[in-house]
């Protein structure tokens, strides 16, 4: 609770003495300062600390209380003062109040008269401190949807495709053609930050890009990817700005926000405001050469160049491996299949090992084990429910959280190669109740079948089976359509951007975000927008 200051201002020592006792101010959380003696007393003070309240009697020597309470207005306006005298004359009365006072007591003072111009003085502080309070959460506003609108508009520049003309651009960007240095930050996990900013995808933004600004001290550009929230970029001429010491204040100010991984990508060729896009996808690939680690990194241009040409000419995952899965996989053998799968992603010992390398032998494993499933005896619902989970997996790839995505390809394998024999039980009903539950008022979290069963402790593949045979849907299913649900009702009430919507019900990439609303709704969130909404079937 807010303590205020007081402070009291009289010549005479009895009547300072008589007010520091004749409340117990601590009782009304009010600080009682040292009293002044005078009235230069005061104004000396006050130049250190600032009382919310003044009591001053109106006859002291040097400053008088009259001169004092204009001087105070004047230096001080937020100070509350009132005036103490023993002289009952309209003259004082008036010159006080025109100098500033809200209140004359006269003296001798009575506790009841104090409290009650003590508790006014406290009262219209409260009432400015509220409405500070709401013109300042009025100002923030507007700086976050200034923000949010600089975001997309900047996010054009790097979006578009070479020929793209940026005529259309709807802020003045004030960007020269040419000499930019270009900055990726890249975040590997926001679910953390997600949850300490309530699902306020704006406000985050906005308090990393201030606190990047602020620690740079050069004139720079920082703006959010519009269609990926995990993504900030970097404009600047400034060589300090994409400088490897840069680098390091970037990781320090993002780790500390999101406690997870981040890679910075520096480029440090200079560009034009026309090659932003090249600009970018350049980032990207030089992103593919981070180490496979959960820990930060930083990547230079000149360090790694030669390193992308050599993983687009490697393979992780050997022709003899892929026979031997599509080998398992037509024999039925599970334990055969999941065994060449979790062996060919066990990385330890593999420093080598890159974010390229371990998404093309992602793709490549689940190409194999997606090509030979039994489409002809499976339930669409199944297929659709694996597709869900090979979408999931490449979260997991994004995020560095190689335990995470061995679960999922566990996962992937349990749906593919379907077993029958999940056994009924009151106990188990129950649980997948709850698990129901927990999604329904937890859909915008992180939720995948590894997390929930973790959750509850039951066995992922038992509790995946459970959960379609007690409910008759798949369980990764289920998790995108109540998240459709969601964000059609978001689109329908039409108060959001579509990233917005996507942030809000558990997607920090509308790429991502937009292919399982197709999925599900059946068009893409754009076009049903456009449409005007409808139900979701």
């Amino acid at each position: 609770m807010r303590k205020y200051k007081l402070l009291i201002a009289d010549d005479e020592y009895w009547t300072r003495e008589k007010l520091r006792h004749i409340i117990e101010w601590d009782k009304y959380n009010i600080e009682f300062m040292e009293p002044a003696e005078n009235g230069e007393e005061v104004l000396e003070r006050m130049a250190e600390t600032t009382p919310d309240i003044l009591i001053s009697d109106i006859n002291m020597p040097i400053v008088n209380g009259v001169e004092l309470i204009e001087q105070v207005k004047e230096q001080y306006p937020s100070v509350i003062t009132f005036i103490v005298s023993g002289y009952d004359d309209f003259n004082y009365v008036k010159s006080t109040m025109k100098a500033g006072a809200i209140n004359y007591l006269l003296k001798p003072i009575n506790r009841a008269d104090l409290i009650l111009a003590v508790s006014e003085a406290m009262d219209i502080i409260n009432r400015r401190l509220a409405q500070e309070e709401v013109d300042q959460e009025t100002r923030n506003q507007q700086l976050r949807l200034s923000s949010m609108m600089q975001d997309h508009e900047y996010s054009r520049l790097i979006d578009r495709d070479e020929s793209g003309s940026l005529n259309n651009l709807s802020i003045n960007l004030n960007l020269d053609t040419a000499g930019y240095g270009f900055v990726l930050l890249k975040i590997h996990n926001m679910q953390i930050a997600m949850d300490a900013y309530n699902q306020d995808i704006n406000q985050l933004s906005y308090e990393v890009k201030k606190r990047i600004k602020a620690a740079l001290k050069e004139e720079i550009i920082v703006f959010n990817h519009a269609t990926k929230s995990n993504e900030f970029i970097i404009i600047s001429k400034e060589k300090e700005a994409h400088s490897h010491r840069a680098a390091i204040v970037y990781t320090k100010i993002l780790e500390a926000v999101f406690q997870a991984p981040i890679t910075v990508v520096l480029n440090d060729f200079s560009y034009s405001i026309e090659s932003f896009h090249y600009a970018y996808t350049q980032a990207i690939s030089l992103l593919m050469t981070r180490k496979y680690v959960g820990k930060s990194e930083i990547i230079s241009h000149d360090k790694r160049s030669r390193e992308i040409q050599e993983q687009h000419r490697r393979k992780l995952l050997s022709e003899k491996v892929v026979n031997q899965l599509v080998i398992f996989l037509k024999a039925g053998n599970k334990a055969r299949v999941e065994e060449v799968v979790i062996r060919s992603l066990d990385l330890e010992g593999q420093p080598s090992v890159t974010y390229l390398d371990v998404k093309q032998m992602i793709r490549q494993i689940n190409s194999v084990l997606m090509s030979n499933m039994q489409i002809d005896i499976m339930d669409p619902a199944d297929i659709i429910n694996i597709e869900s989970l090979v979408d999931e997996v490449d979260k997991y790839v994004d995020r560095l959280d190689l335990k995470r995505l061995i679960a999922c390809e566990r996962d992937i394998i349990d749906s593919i190669m379907v077993d029958t024999d999940a056994a009924k039980s009151d106990t188990m009903e129950g649980i997948v109740r709850q698990v129901k539950n927990y999604i329904d008022s937890h859909y915008f979290e992180e939720l995948s079948l590894a997390v929930l069963s973790e959750r509850f402790a039951v066995e992922p593949s038992y509790l995946s089976k459970s959960f379609k045979q007690f409910t008759k849907e798949n369980l990764m299913v289920y998790i995108a359509r109540k998240r459709m649900e969601q964000a059609v009702s978001y689109i329908t009430e039409n108060q959001l951007s579509l990233s917005e919507i996507s942030f809000l019900v558990g997607y920090d990439d509308y790429t991502y975000f937009s292919r399982v609303f197709k999925k599900i709704v059946g068009v893409s969130p754009r076009d049903y927008k456009a449409k005007g909404g409808g139900p979701v079937e």
